[in-house]
């Protein structure tokens, strides 16, 4: 194991044989964690002095890379990644810049086509696909049996084609996220209970934040408001606008102006496929309202720490920040957030790592 106590350690390892983590070789080093990427990813450079080990290393594509990483004290995480691709390197007069890109080892996720249906809820149907994929698999309960088919796609794909349908109540919203601990959640974000972590102020130390929202992004595609429709199996029109949401934060990222000059059926109307009795009574309700639910997620707080948090993808933690001017409670931004990314990495010969909190907007 490399490191210095207190900063970092950590070991790098491909196919078993170990590269030096030591900032004069190392020039990057990230494992990014999102909802919005099928499996973790690592990025990694290095300079290779002698070319010893580009020439007898024979890295390449579906390279396995074994990297425990560290802040410098007890706490580390592990995990193994397989290359994709092959290496891209620079030489010049002092040595080969190498650097090399992977994903979590667990590529049938990413490229295995699914087979056969599954009878059963769709927790039930993301469960399969996610144990043909190695993955560890947690989940809230759903209320939306019914047989699901098999269409033609990756197992990751499959399992989004099903989240995207998933119902669990009248509020709820599905989601979906693979972390570098191997784990695969399907969670509902009315059900998130508070992981009991706290960031800043007595809890978790924060170096660095920035507060960043993406309403004007996630407003104009359904936040402000939608409609969906479509026709039942005997033909009567179905429409759906209003969605049920468990707030976190007191206001959404919407401006009221703007919302009431949309009027009722919302910026957009949306037509759903025919209903042809084959799927759950919710299957188009549950289309309309994860989508909405899901876009007013548009308030995001990135946060910086030299300590390893111990967080997971869709954890619900408590945010206390301070103003830097006077040192006073931020409490338009201080409360409940969804981690919804994180990166771990190491910089200036320490452990770092980039949490991203989301809300609906400000308190």
């Amino acid at each position: 194991m490399q490191g210095v106590e207190g900063q970092w350690n950590g070991e790098l390892k491909f196919d078993g044989r170990s590269i030096s983590l030591h900032p004069r070789s190392l020039t990057k080093l990230f494992v990014i964690n999102t909802i919005h990427q099928h499996l973790p990813s690592i990025q990694l450079g290095f300079k290779d002095d002698t070319a010893a080990d580009v020439a007898s290393m024979g890295l390449g594509d579906s390279s396995k890379l074994q990297l425990t990483l560290g802040d410098g004290t007890s706490d580390e995480m592990s995990a193994t990644f397989t290359l994709i691709g092959d290496l891209r390197i620079e030489g010049d007069y002092s040595a080969e810049h190498v650097d090399v890109s992977g994903v979590l080892d667990h590529l049938p996720w990413m490229r295995k086509i699914v087979s056969g249906h599954t009878e059963g809820t769709s927790s039930d149907a993301i469960a399969k696909v996610a144990g043909e994929a190695g993955l560890q698999f947690e989940s809230h309960q759903t209320s939306d049996k019914q047989i699901w088919l098999p269409n033609n796609r990756p197992l990751a794909s499959f399992a989004r084609h099903v989240m995207e349908r998933g119902w669990a109540s009248a509020s709820s919203c599905m989601m979906l996220a693979v972390s570098d601990s191997s784990t695969c959640r399907y969670f509902d974000v009315d059900q998130i209970q508070s992981s009991g972590k706290l960031f800043g102020v007595d809890g978790h130390p924060i170096l660095k934040f920035q507060i960043n929202g993406k309403a004007d992004v996630y407003n104009n595609s359904v936040g402000y408001g939608a409609t969906s429709t479509n026709f039942k199996p005997d033909g009567e029109f179905n429409k759906f606008t209003k969605v049920a949401v468990k707030m976190l934060s007191s206001n959404l990222s919407a401006g009221a102006a703007n919302i009431a000059a949309i009027g009722e059926a919302g910026g957009r109307i949306l037509s759903r496929a025919l209903d042809t009795g084959n799927v759950h009574e919710k299957w188009n309700e549950a289309q309309h309202q994860n989508q909405r639910i899901r876009s007013m997620y548009s308030h995001d707080v990135h946060i910086l720490s030299d300590k390893l948090s111990g967080v997971e993808l869709l954890d619900k933690v408590q945010l206390n920040l301070l103003t830097h001017g006077g040192g006073q409670p931020m409490a338009s931004h201080n409360g409940e957030y969804i981690v919804s990314a994180y990166t771990r990495g190491l910089a200036a010969n320490r452990y770092i790592e980039k949490i991203t909190l989301t809300s609906q907007g400000t308190n």
